[in-house]
């Protein structure tokens, strides 16, 4: 995630990197559909960049399509893919920064920190995060 979020970053300064990229993250979902093996990741980094460039404010400049590609769908497309893991999870609520649905956000908090690790980097992550919603971590 946290090179997804880097590589936003770098392509504000450079619409066509940005819009490669994204490409790039977009085809290998296809690809994988087309050989009829969905990959969560594929459909999780594509998402989660998505989200990210809209946070950005990319999403205008590279034009409709991410404008109405939603990223938070296709990261929970992901967690159903793959099946539990908290850190889509955290991913997830990460997406939900905007308040489009507090309920949403807070519940996949929720999961994360179920099954964090204790200690674990996503562990201190959510302990902060948790905080800024109201739940109690025990992590």
């Amino acid at each position: 995630m946290e090179t997804l979020r880097r590589a936003a970053v770098y392509a504000t300064k450079d619409r066509q990197i940005a819009a490669d990229l994204l490409g790039r993250l977009e085809a290998r979902v296809h690809h994988a559909e087309a050989a009829g093996k969905p990959d969560a990741m594929a459909v999780f980094d594509a998402g989660y960049l998505i989200e990210t460039y809209k946070q950005a404010g990319l999403a205008g400049a590279l034009g409709s399509a991410t404008g109405t590609l939603d990223g938070y769908a296709m990261i929970r497309k992901a967690i159903g893919v793959r099946g539990h893991d908290p850190e889509m999870e955290f991913a997830a609520a990460l997406a939900l920064a905007d308040s489009r649905s507090q309920d949403a956000r807070t519940a996949h908090l929720q999961k994360a920190l179920a099954g964090a690790e204790p200690g674990s980097r996503l562990a201190r992550n959510l302990i902060t995060h948790c905080h800024l919603v109201g739940i109690h971590a025990n992590t």
